[in-house]
């Protein structure tokens, strides 16, 4: 909200990585949680507002976009898959046979934790997004997916920018006022004496 509502004329990813690198070295000092929040934040919109000003400069990022989109993944099942690793494959098989040392096997089961997660991702979080957006989709129509996109030049490169589509207006009908009927002028009607 705050990047759409002020254009920050920052072009380069490095004012958000030197405000990111400070509240890391901040949280080492200072005691005041309110500084370091403050410092993630600052360092947050500084890489948005890069980014909406300048499309390219995230360009070598790239290659983490797919363990973004598993990272939710990663979180559901990093549990369950390292409780199964941790009390199988370690402590019943290679624990014992002393076959390889427990750090490199941490980095294997994170690598096992980070594959299964992009599986699910591809296999049932995928299938299930898509039937859930058909299903849910305004006025009965599949979602039409990602948003179309033209190609524009941004200092001599050339970036995919979303298409702004505006959202169809509906008509609101106002019902008709009704009459006032005896009941709404007494709301308590009370007996009467016969």
């Amino acid at each position: 909200m705050i990047v759409e509502r002020f254009r920050i004329p920052v072009r380069s990813l490095l004012p958000g990585l030197v405000a990111f690198i400070a509240t890391c070295i901040g949280m080492l000092v200072l005691s005041s949680p309110y500084v370091v929040l403050a410092g993630f934040a600052l360092a947050t919109v500084l890489t948005a507002s890069a980014e909406r000003n300048n499309p390219a400069c995230g360009r070598p990022f790239r290659h983490f976009v797919l363990p973004g989109q598993a990272a939710f993944g990663i979180y559901m099942l990093h549990p369950v898959v390292g409780a199964f690793l941790m009390s199988f494959g370690w402590q019943r098989v290679l624990g014992p046979s002393g076959l390889i040392p427990f750090h490199l096997y941490l980095v294997i089961a994170v690598v096992i934790v980070i594959t299964v997660a992009l599986i699910s991702l591809r296999v049932l979080e995928a299938p299930l997004r898509k039937a859930i957006n058909n299903r849910f989709a305004p006025s009965g129509k599949p979602s039409p997916g990602p948003a179309p996109t033209r190609r524009s030049r941004t200092a001599g490169r050339t970036a995919s920018v979303p298409e702004v589509v505006p959202a169809p207006v509906r008509e609101t009908v106002s019902p008709a006022p009704q009459e006032v009927t005896s009941l709404a002028r007494d709301p308590l009607p009370r007996a009467r004496a016969s």
